[in-house]
This record gives structure tokens, C-alpha cells and sequence, in this order.
């Protein structure tokens, strides 16, 4: 079994938790490639600290594909696993798939994309824990679905394929620049199996910020797009029978519909502006007929999938990125080989600043400009027309709820600062030692980078306040635990509560330094690789029906800091 990941540009300590994951997954014979196409010294010396093989290439001809095409020679393995290098796996991850691949027809098994980090959009809405990463739907529905069919796509992270089908078709293709996607389709089409395994066994990092969010769409938009404009799209290739391509197909009509998606912002302004009526109908006949759909709609959503998606939301996110993604569709389309292969940046820059997105915030902010301006006029004694009371009524309420999407759209652009380590909620039994004394207490989360521990309230031990910067060690003394019987060097960062408070609670915030690797080697697949771990959030539509208007007065990106 070999096991590679590919790399571009991601930061030392990204690299440095992903090939320690892959090395404690539970497998006896496997190797470690990191596949290095920047030939950077620093992660050279860093496969060489942690005992796994290097490779790197004198260019970077086609990207990630060329980079796994110009490895494939150099491996062993009869199956490849692929991993993405900000994707973690679980402890059990190839006890999970390779047991598939005892039937020879199977060429590859794909594994659902999870995220242990917040979407950019709910994290600068401030929703983190009420809504599910918006690829939930795909990965939990939509895939499986596409199993059914036997027209599984593959997501370029968290699979495994078999080397002698990879060799069939000539290695990853290069011809588009999601060459994931036209791999799996190069398999069905010489009659492989791709199959679907709908348990999340890894997790990722979601796009940071979000010009990397969109950034990462725009691509998935023009990659998919550029399959019918290459020689063997689905369309074409053989050996494909009429459900597979159907399926297929429904991939190419998701991205169009981001330009019906634009229109909808725009044509109630036809009506508020110049009065020409986009849609003619009586308030009672769009109670009759559109209500119930609407209502429905939500029902049957919520019903489909599970409670974990929510109607509201799709519409935030799916406006957030309709814009640009349309003017890449219409790009696309005129010009299918304009853009070349560019990799979604991984890291936060500046943890700490508020950043606009004036490429995205702009066409909103002139829609929303034009449509309250649109309102007022309505709504002004000073038109000099005759209005139609149910044209009236019905442009209102639509450009209304169009705006609070626009205000929520604009919101979502503007970056708030964030941690650079996703905290995991823990309670392991501890003790710190700080100037030879010594505190008794339980972690409340734990991170890569520190830990937020409870102490217990000895009032006679503990002092009033600890200084920022003290330096001592955290003891994990739970015998049950991963961590049992493990030392951690810590700095203090921030201490609360004390002899001033009237509970005698203290609480603590410790930063990790001094971390070694056979500390980090018990840490990451403590915080990272437990199986089961990885479980969605219930969103019911109540819920986020709320969360959806009350995010439009929070102004969470200009109010909170972190």
C-alpha cells in the first residue's frame, strides 16, 4: 500500500500533522510518499525527521496531476491511497476501503470530504455549530446517490485507487484541471467500478478565507464545464449507458444555474426603477400557487436530507458565489482552456485583522444600492405613474427578502479573525506546574497549538492571578486517555477568576511550546484520527430560519474579534 501527498504550497506544520496521520493509520504495509512540487529544503528535511519518503520534480508541468503522474513510476504499491495535504485520515481508514478491492472490477473507492475547520461563510456570519459545511449535501447525498448509478465522481482527496487500473488509463489525466473528475470517468468508461463509501474517515481543511473559498468553486465551475469541450467528456465516451451520463450531466446543470441565480437579484429592479412588471400575477394567486411550493420546497429539503442541510442556507451560499461564478460559466464557455490550474491557498495570513473582499462586496453593494433606492421611490408619494397594487406588493417582498440576501452575501465578504487551530472540546484530567506549585484540574478543548483547562477551586492553593507568559508544564494524568501519563511544556496566555470570584472558578489558557515529535505523534492522532469522530450537526430549518434573519443585524464581522 502506498500512501502519497501531494503538495504545492502548504505551510511545514500542515504537512507535518497530515503525514503523521497517514502514518497511524492502522495498516501494516504502507509507505509514506510527500510528493513536494515547490522542491522546498524545509519539508525535504521534514520528510526526512519523520522517517517517510520524499519526491519532487524539475517542473511543474499539469499541476497535482503531473506532480502524482511523475511519482507513479517510483511506487510499489498494488493500491495508492491519495491524500490531499491539509487531509487528515482516521486511524481506520484503510481498514475501511481496501476490503472493497477484492472485487477485481473495482478500480477506485471514494471516501466522503469532511472539514474539522468552519466554512469562511459561517465563520464570518458568526454560525459556527448551527449550519453544516456546505458540501455536506454533495458528500452525504448527492454521492451516494451517484453510487446508485455506478457514476461516482472522484474528489481528488481521501480515496484509493488501484495502480493497475491507473495504469490502464495512461495515469491522471491532464486534460481539464479537475483531473479527479476525469479520472473517475476514464474508469467507467473501460467498465471499473467506482464505488462510494458514505463514512467520513478524514478531515480537511475548509477554505480559510473567503477569496480561497471562491477561488476553489470557480475552479470545480470551470473544470467540470471544460469536460464538454474535451475529447471522451461523458457525452462522448463509450461504454457509458444512458443513467451514467444523466447523472453526469447534473453536474454541468448546477453550475449554469448560477446565471438564473444573478437574474433573480436583478429583475425585480425592472419593476422598481422603471416600472416594468417582471411578473404578472395577484398577491392571491402567488399565495395559492407559489406558497405552498415554497413551503414544500423547505419540507421536502429538510426531509431529503436529513435535517443536515437547510434550505435558507443553500440560498446564502449559493448567492454568495453566483456572481462570480456566473462570469466564469460564461468564460468557460466562449473560452474552455483560459485559466490555468491554481491551488486553493491553505493557512491564515493575518489571524488577526478584518479583511474586505471588494471583488465580491462591490456588484452586491450596487445591487443593494439600487434596490432600496428601487423601495423608496415605490414607496414615495412622488412616482408619477399608476401602480398596480398586486405588481407593487409582490416586487416589495421580493426585492425585500433579495436584499437581506445581498446584506447577509456582503457580510459573508468580509473576513473576521480567527484561530489558527481548530479547538476539539476534550476533558482529560490534568495537572499544571507552575514555580513548583502544582494545580489539579480537567481541559475543556484542546488544540494543536494549546489547551483551555478548568481548575478546581482550592481558594488556599490557588493565587489571585497568574502572569501572562509564566512558564511551566501540563501533566495528562487520566490512565484511560490517549494522552495518559503525557507532558507538555505551556505558557500561560490568560488566567480568569480567582479569589475575586464569587464561585472560586479559575480557568486558564495555556499555549504549547517545546512540541516535539513523539509529542505530536501521540497529539494529532489523539485530536485527528479517532474513528467516529467525524459526525455532522443536526440544522433544523426552524433554527436556521432564525439564525438566517438574525445574522442580517449582528454585523458579526465588524463587532466580534477573537
Amino acid at each position: 500500500m502506498d500512501v502519497i501527498i501531494p503538495t504545492y504550497n502548504e505551510g511545514i506544520d500542515i504537512l507535518r500533522r497530515t503525514v503523521i496521520a497517514c502514518q497511524a493509520m492502522d495498516y501494516p504495509h504502507k509507505k509514506i510518499y510527500l510528493l513536494d512540487d515547490t522542491r522546498r529544503p524545509a519539508v525535504r528535511e521534514l520528510a526526512a525527521s519523520l522517517g517517510c519518503e520524499y519526491r519532487d520534480r524539475p517542473d511543474n508541468r499539469h499541476a497535482k496531476a503531473g506532480n502524482i503522474n511523475h511519482a507513479l513510476p517510483t511506487l510499489t504499491g498494488e493500491l495508492i491511497a491519495v491524500f490531499d495535504a491539509d487531509f487528515v485520515p482516521c486511524r481506520n481508514f484503510l481498514t475501511r476501503t481496501v476490503g472493497f478491492f477484492q472485487d477485481p472490477k473495482t478500480a477506485l473507492v471514494q471516501t466522503p470530504q469532511h472539514f474539522f475547520n468552519e466554512d469562511p461563510i459561517t465563520v464570518n456570519l458568526g454560525l459556527q455549530g448551527t449550519v453544516n459545511n456546505e458540501q455536506t449535501l454533495f458528500f452525504r447525498f448527492i454521492q451516494p446517490s451517484r453510487d446508485f448509478f455506478d457514476a461516482v465522481v472522484c474528489c481528488g482527496t481521501c480515496f484509493v485507487i488501484r495502480r493497475s487500473a491507473l495504469d490502464e488509463i495512461g495515469g491522471i489525466p491532464t486534460e481539464s484541471i479537475t483531473e479527479d473528475y476525469f479520472t473517475s470517468l476514464r474508469l467507467q468508461t473501460l467498465g471499473y467500478r467506482v464505488k462510494y463509501l458514505n463514512e467520513a474517515l478524514a478531515a480537511g481543511l475548509s477554505p480559510e478565507n473567503i477569496s480561497a473559498y471562491i477561488n476553489q468553486r470557480l475552479r470545480w465551475c470551470q473544470g467540470t464545464l471544460q469536460m464538454l469541450f474535451l475529447k471522451g467528456n461523458f457525452l462522448t465516451a463509450p461504454n457509458l449507458n444512458l443513467l451514467q451520463r444523466f447523472s453526469h450531466s447534473l453536474s454541468i446543470v448546477y453550475w449554469l444555474l448560477s446565471i438564473p441565480r444573478v437574474l433573480f437579484l436583478l429583475i425585480p429592479l425592472a419593476y422598481l426603477l422603471f416600472g416594468l412588471a417582471p411578473l404578472k400575477a395577484t398577491v392571491n394567486e402567488v399565495i395559492y400557487f407559489y406558497l405552498p411550493y415554497y413551503i414544500g420546497n423547505i419540507m421536502t429539503f429538510s426531509w431529503l436530507t436529513e435535517g443536515l442541510r437547510s434550505a435558507f442556507w443553500s440560498d446564502v451560499y449559493e448567492t454568495v458565489i453566483c456572481i462570480p461564478m456566473a462570469a466564469t460559466v460564461i468564460n468557460t464557455l466562449l473560452r474552455p482552456k483560459g485559466k490555468r490550474f491554481k491551488v486553493t491557498p491553505k493557512g491564515i495570513v493575518d489571524p488577526h485583522k478584518i479583511h474586505v473582499n471588494w471583488f465580491l462586496v462591490r456588484p452586491f453593494l450596487i445591487i443593494a444600492i439600487l434596490t432600496i433606492v428601487g423601495l423608496l421611490w415605490r414607496l414615495s408619494p412622488l412616482q408619477d405613474t399608476i401602480v398596480n397594487p398586486d405588481s407593487l406588493a409582490i416586487n416589495m417582498v421580493w426585492s425585500s427578502y433579495n436584499l437581506i440576501l445581498i446584506i447577509m452575501c456582503i457580510l459573508a465578504s468580509i473576513d473576521v479573525p480567527q484561530r489558527r487551530h481548530t479547538r476539539f472540546p476534550r476533558r482529560e484530567d490534568c495537572q499544571l506546574l507552575f514555580a513548583d506549585h502544582q494545580y489539579s484540574g480537567y481541559t475543556l478543548d484542546i488544540s494543536e497549538s494549546g489547551a483551555r483547562v478548568h481548575l478546581y477551586p482550592h481558594c488556599n492553593f490557588l493565587p489571585p492571578h497568574l502572569p501572562k507568559g509564566l512558564k511551566g508544564q501540563i501533566h495528562f494524568t487520566r490512565q484511560a486517555s490517549e494522552l495518559a501519563g503525557l507532558t507538555i511544556d505551556v505558557e500561560l496566555e490568560w488566567y480568569r477568576g480567582g479569589r475575586n470570584n464569587p464561585t472560586g472558578e479559575v480557568q486558564v489558557g495555556l499555549q504549547f511550546v517545546n512540541l516535539s515529535i513523539p509529542i505530536l505523534r501521540r497529539l494529532i492522532p489523539y485530536l485527528y484520527c479517532q474513528p467516529g469522530q467525524w459526525d455532522e450537526v443536526k440544522a433544523p430549518e426552524i433554527k436556521t430560519a432564525w439564525a438566517f434573519f438574525q445574522s442580517v443585524f449582528r454585523l458579526y464581522p465588524l463587532t466580534e474579534t477573537r
